[in-house]
């Protein structure tokens, strides 16, 4: 269960994360989220805990590409998004080449991959007890 906004921060988040993990280097990203894009481009700003949670999520997985452009498309012309956005709710999805559906337990605002927890041996700086 998300919110309209957050559903479009996941949808951003999968495909730019998808992007890098194929090595793309410089990539153009279309949304019809005005809100989104202009959150994004510091024209608006992100109020609340969580979206500002997923907007330096967004800004983090960006900073990686040697090149990233957002761009605003109308809803209107933005027909494949809303197959896709259809298909998401499916319960079955019929066989299409390059479109993998997966469910989310967990939004990703609260799942932080760059850290990486490790165990450290006692050096002789640490204090005696």
């Amino acid at each position: 269960k998300a919110t309209n906004n957050e559903a479009e921060y996941e949808t951003m988040i999968k495909g730019l994360t998808l992007a890098k993990r194929i090595e793309v280097q410089k990539i153009r990203v279309f949304s019809d989220s005005q809100l989104m894009i202009n959150q994004i481009n510091g024209e608006y700003e992100a109020r609340g805990e969580e979206m500002i949670k997923y907007l330096s999520k967004i800004r983090a997985l960006i900073s990686k590409f040697q090149y990233c452009h957002l761009e605003r498309i109308p809803r209107a012309y933005n027909n494949r998004t809303d197959i896709l956005s259809k298909l998401a709710t499916a319960k079955e999805i019929p066989r299409m080449g390059n479109i993998f559906k997966e469910d989310m337990q967990h939004p990703s605002s609260i799942v932080d991959n760059d850290v990486m927890d490790i165990d450290v041996e006692a050096s002789w700086m640490d204090p005696l007890s």
